[in-house]
């Protein structure tokens, strides 16, 4: 039985068939819902995700990364994984609309990671909607990852006043975030590890 799989790319066999498709629904019928972690790159739609999670509800570290296949049924899907303990949405379709409703569903969320694109001007406008549904309802996480989001100071205090077991946060590319010294001196004091808005983006995964 597999509790591991890793999916990256799509190729395409002779008869325009996707192999990795066919990998995939094989692969997620091969657990016997015993899947734990599921790491995902471009590969996937909503029917390919929705197929994973109903089988698999004990699923506890979920990652997609480029995954623009994927949209709110699909997003909505995550909160019937309970046992979920991490998970990262990386250079993929908003989310935004689906955070609330994945952090009331998922109490024992400890790592998210939710990254965009590292822009100083970013395509979206400058919001704290993200920042402030994470606040409302993930208080027991312990390490969050929001590379190139565009929340203001109000969606960084809310989070530190509402997450507190907090114990990494990262913030590269968050332009929008301005740091005086009482905030600075804040999150020193509430994180212990940062990565602070001017700080390189040199990864993401």
């Amino acid at each position: 039985m597999w509790r591991t799989i890793g999916l990256v790319n799509i190729a395409v066999g002779s008869k325009g068939q996707c192999i990795s498709e066919r990998m995939w629904y094989d692969a997620v019928d091969r657990s016997s819902g015993d899947l734990v972690e599921v790491r995902l790159c471009c590969t996937v739609n909503d029917d390919m995700l929705m197929y994973m999670i109903d089988r698999s509800t004990g699923l506890k570290c979920l990652q997609l990364t480029c995954c623009y296949q994927i949209w709110h049924e699909g997003y909505h899907a995550i909160t019937k994984l309970p046992l979920l303990e991490e998970l990262e949405v990386t250079l993929c379709n908003s989310l935004a609309k689906e955070i609330k409703a994945i952090g009331y569903n998922c109490t024992l969320l400890k790592t998210f990671k939710l990254n965009h694109e590292a822009a100083q001007y970013p395509k979206y406008s400058i919001t704290d909607e993200e920042a402030l549904a994470i606040a409302e309802t993930m208080p027991q996480l312990r390490h969050l990852q929001l590379i190139g989001n565009t929340l203001t100071n109000k969606g960084l205090e809310a989070i530190l006043d509402s997450c507190p077991h907090l114990e990494s946060l990262d913030l590269c590319a968050c332009f929008h975030v301005h740091l005086d010294d009482n905030m600075r001196e804040r999150c020193i004091e509430h994180v212990k590890e940062l990565r602070w808005p001017d700080e390189r983006v040199d990864e993401y995964m």
